[in-house]
């Protein structure tokens, strides 16, 4: 199961090593300017945010998880319907034998892989929450941003393996 992830890891280490130095340090400079900008901006908004008398640390808390899962659980049938069939990787190992264990986690990396982008943006605002509402909110955050499309992905997965029709699926997961 493991060497699955550790395959799609070295995929992506190889094409780090291709790219031109120039490329490298224009693409982590590029990233640090954006998540010290977005960082900064973010913790003075949520500060002023926790200023006002009607709004408490918990309720601002929720607020921020729930904007942040509603558009990744959004594109989990998306990913799973459209994106995930098209990957040429699946469509080879489609024909091996993989046990359940294998064939969720090789579902679950190319869902982390669309994903990707969605995690890079959201970082500044993981920050941001650490800074200004504590370690507990954070790890509270990390732990439903990482656990819950995981199981709802599987969810989905399960669903489609019992029901044939897409929309059943769809109305169900919804």
């Amino acid at each position: 199961m493991w060497i699955i992830l550790k395959y799609f890891l070295r995929q992506f280490l190889n094409y780090w090593k291709h790219l031109p130095l120039r490329i490298k340090i224009e693409i982590v400079i590029l990233l640090t300017v954006f998540y010290i900008y977005a960082t900064d901006q973010l913790v003075l908004k949520f500060r002023s945010l926790l200023a006002q008398p009607d709004i408490q640390a918990l309720h601002l808390n929720t607020l921020i998880q729930l904007g942040l899962l509603l558009p990744l659980l959004a594109g989990i049938p998306f990913i799973y319907f459209s994106l995930i069939p098209r990957q040429k990787s699946i469509q080879l190992l489609r024909f091996l034998p993989l046990d359940p264990g294998q064939s969720a986690m090789l579902l679950l990396v190319h869902f982390w892989k669309y994903e990707l982008i969605y995690l890079i943006i959201i970082l500044p605002v993981a920050t941001a929450v650490g800074i200004t509402l504590g370690l507990w909110s954070l790890s509270c955050l990390l732990i439903l941003l990482g656990l819950l499309p995981s199981v709802m992905f599987i969810f989905l997965h399960l669903l489609s393996a019992i029901f044939s029709a897409r929309y059943k699926i769809l109305f169900i997961y919804l």
